[in-house]
């Protein structure tokens, strides 16, 4: 079960992205399309998937200490990437230039791509701890559905309380106590 709840944190700091997209072009009064929430959804999944079934497989060829400490490492790494972009950035939404939701099949594509991207290296980190491929897939697709959905229902309320511009570092502490945990409980 704890495996189960590690896994959920870590796929949902992966898509915190996501949900400051949903929640950017909702502020803005538009509005993602049913077909490019799945389209999002199916390719992000299969790319976080594929990430996991890569890190499962440098598994076979890695040392103990690397198969004990790497994932937590990793991931410590990753959020503190995290945090440093945050501090760069000093807190500006994540946004990443795309002010209109996509509208064609190309742009849909591209951007469940970038999105796809960033969880690369939270799925080779969640791979090397043994976590399965399928299942982690699966729970991003629901996650990133949601995310989607969940950033556009609650625009208005981020927007008053002023929160959007901190969802980057709560991700990257995240990130950061999550591998601390798996680094130091190997």
């Amino acid at each position: 079960m704890g495996q189960l709840v590690s896994l959920l944190c870590l796929l949902a700091s992966a898509n915190l992205d996501t949900l400051l997209l949903g929640m950017g072009w909702a502020l803005s009064d538009r509005r993602l399309s049913p077909r490019a929430v799945a389209v999002i959804g199916l390719v992000t999944s299969a790319v976080t998937a594929l990430s996991l079934a890569a890190g499962n497989c440098v598994t076979h060829w890695a040392s103990p200490w690397l198969m004990q400490r790497g994932p937590g490492l990793l991931l410590m790494g990753m959020g503190a990437w995290s945090v440093l972009d945050w501090l760069r950035e000093s807190g500006e939404a994540l946004s990443a230039g795309q002010e209109e939701p996509p509208t064609t099949w190309r742009q849909t594509l591209t951007l469940a791509l970038v999105l796809g991207g960033n969880n690369c290296g939270i799925g080779v980190g969640a791979g090397l701890a043994g976590y399965g491929p399928w299942l982690a897939g699966g729970l991003n697709l629901l996650l990133t559905w949601g995310m989607l959905l969940l950033g556009q229902r609650c625009a208005a309320w981020v927007q008053r309380a002023g929160a959007e511009r901190w969802a980057a570092l709560a991700g990257g502490l995240l990130l950061i106590v999550v591998g601390a945990a798996a680094a130091g409980g190997g």
